[in-house]
């Protein structure tokens, strides 16, 4: 896969999650998707490591992103929004 659809399917990920969080107050709900959320970004981050297509700038670009999506997550739960 390319550099660029990778960046495509995190941001489809991350969208997803944000829809899922926004609005819901019951924390069981919250909880799990985060979980499922991090769990996902743990298996992209070893997709992007095995894949012979990508460089290493490309891996380390791509890591940073999915990083600062998931805190990002993070602190919209923390704030409660």
């Amino acid at each position: 896969m390319t550099k660029e659809k990778y960046k495509e399917v995190i941001q489809t990920q991350y969208d997803d999650v944000i829809a899922k969080i926004s609005g819901w107050h019951e924390l069981v709900n919250v909880l799990q998707s985060i979980s499922d959320y991090t769990n996902i970004c743990i298996c992209m981050c070893e997709r992007v490591y095995n894949d012979k297509d990508i460089n290493y700038v490309d891996y380390v670009e791509l890591n940073e992103i999915i990083s600062n999506n998931l805190k990002e997550v993070c602190r919209i739960v923390n704030r409660g929004t």
